[in-house]
């Protein structure tokens, strides 16, 4: 009997739910330190008060936390704080810079996608009933092993 022969002997049976899991899956942070990622995906959004951010998803593609996500997000223009905006454009040239666009900025955000690039990770402490997060401290030039900045000096 095969298993769609079974399927129609249980038919008129109820089907079992499974127990529905917690919509909020919590992951163990990884330590604070420096990751080689790619950007996986960047997107143009809108802050709950106004103004324009990018939400940027990294995927870590070397080490024990291969593959792991991590999320930014760069408020790019805040009418409300001129500091939050000089702050979140600077990221961004930063996230430029890394990727390679660090004399031309890129054509469209989808040209910054699959970049790779280094990250300095850092720990958000736990605030407002949310956990302890990872967040990026700060984007970096993506360096071969056994690369030197000297090294790519003579290229050109």
């Amino acid at each position: 009997m095969g298993r769609f022969d079974n399927m129609k002997k249980d038919w008129d049976k109820p089907a079992s739910k499974p127990e529905k899991a917690s919509s909020r899956t919590e992951f163990e942070l990884m330590p604070e330190g420096i990751y080689t990622c790619d950007v996986f995906n960047i997107e143009e959004r809108q802050p709950r008060n106004g103004g324009e951010a990018f939400s940027v998803t990294l995927v870590v593609t070397m080490g024990e936390h291969c593959k792991r996500r991590v999320w930014d997000w760069i408020n790019f223009h805040l009418p409300h704080s001129s500091k939050a905006t000089e702050i979140g454009r600077e990221s961004f040239r930063d996230l430029c810079a890394a990727a390679g666009f660090a004399d031309v900025p890129p054509n469209e955000l989808s040209d910054l996608i699959g970049c790779e690039l280094q990250v300095r990770l850092g720990v958000r402490a736990a605030n407002g009933g949310y956990p302890a997060k990872n967040c990026v401290k700060a984007y970096i030039a993506h360096q071969p092993a056994g690369a030197t900045a000297d090294d790519t000096d003579d290229l050109f």
